[in-house]
């Protein structure tokens, strides 16, 4: 195939000819995981458009693509809200299995799952190892904001209580970063202004509307909170009580402060991935594929859980 270049890193996007190109020379696809639910004042696939944002800035970083609009996952506890799309967890999993086995059939051969809403952990856990043990190709969960903590990256703090809206000289506004993500997504207008949604009812956290103490959950009659007889800090089956429990800062006021802000949460987050070596991630992951193809296999592929499409056993 003669040389092509890139006109974007996003699979849907591309003709079947720059994929098929892509292929000859490398096999690394990140995929956002993520959700539709009530949100505040911000859009309902927030914790969507993050995990596409956070992708879209690794993938360039290791001449990845990205597989994008797996948008309908495993909400928890926004459901109250008619906003929320619901799926169960079951049908979560085998959906996204589902589009595993065919990237890796297309010859995705690193698959990278990219989480930005706390439920997609859960899911994503479960099929990486329902995944790895049909198919003894091992993928990667990576969530970005972990992996910066991990190198030493930080972000600017969010504040849950801070009503400031814009970014000032030591202050960054407190929606800012989120914006930045819809601003790499090209969707930045489809966050509305606070002019038009600040006021909504629930469209504000408790913290937001000057209760940071307040718990999303009434105290139960030998407990603190729900928290603590459910037995962990965050529950996975719960509903919320309010559609104030789950939401976010203000917004910023007009058009004109929504783009200038989704600008600056851009240029913060790309420094911010910029100092991280994303490839070292995706390397290991090739690393730790050969050594099970190579080492582990031949071993003991008599005994581990029978391959559904390959023999258990090095080609």
């Amino acid at each position: 195939m003669s040389e092509i270049k890139m006109r974007t890193r996003m699979l849907p996007s591309m003709t079947n000819y720059e994929v098929e190109h892509y292929l000859t020379r490398n096999d690394i696809i990140f995929v956002p995981v993520g959700v539709n639910e009530m949100h505040g004042a911000m859009p309902l696939d927030i914790e969507y458009v993050m995990a596409e944002a956070y992708s879209r800035l690794m993938a360039e970083q290791v001449d990845g693509l990205v597989l994008p609009n797996l948008v309908y996952f495993t909400a928890g506890g926004t459901v109250i809200g008619r906003g929320t799309v619901y799926m169960n967890m079951l049908d979560s999993m085998n959906y996204l299995k589902s589009i595993c086995y065919s990237l890796q059939n297309q010859g995705f051969r690193r698959i990278i799952l990219v989480p930005a809403h706390g439920d997609s952990k859960i899911i994503i856990n479960a099929v990486i190892s329902q995944f790895f043990d049909e198919t003894k190709c091992p993928m990667l969960f990576l969530d970005p904001r972990d992996a910066l903590n991990r190198n030493g990256v930080k972000l600017p703090r969010r504040d849950f209580c801070d009503t400031d809206t814009v970014t000032h000289e030591d202050h960054v506004g407190c929606a800012t970063l989120d914006l930045g993500c819809y601003q790499i997504c090209g969707r930045i207008d489809d966050v509305p202004t606070g002019e038009e949604v600040n006021h909504q009812p629930g469209s504000l956290c408790d913290a937001a509307l000057g209760n940071p103490d307040k718990w999303p959950f009434e105290p139960i009659e030998g407990f603190d909170t729900l928290h603590e007889l459910l037995g962990t800090y965050m529950p996975t089956a719960i509903y919320f009580k309010d559609w104030s429990n789950h939401g976010s800062q203000p917004l910023p006021l007009t058009r004109e402060d929504v783009r200038r802000e989704g600008a600056i949460g851009e240029k913060l987050l790309r420094e911010a991935f910029e100092k991280v070596n994303w490839k070292k991630y995706t390397d290991g992951l090739r690393k730790a594929d050969r050594f099970f193809q190579e080492v582990v296999l031949p071993k003991y592929g008599d005994v581990l859980p029978k391959n559904k499409f390959y023999p258990n056993f090095y080609k």
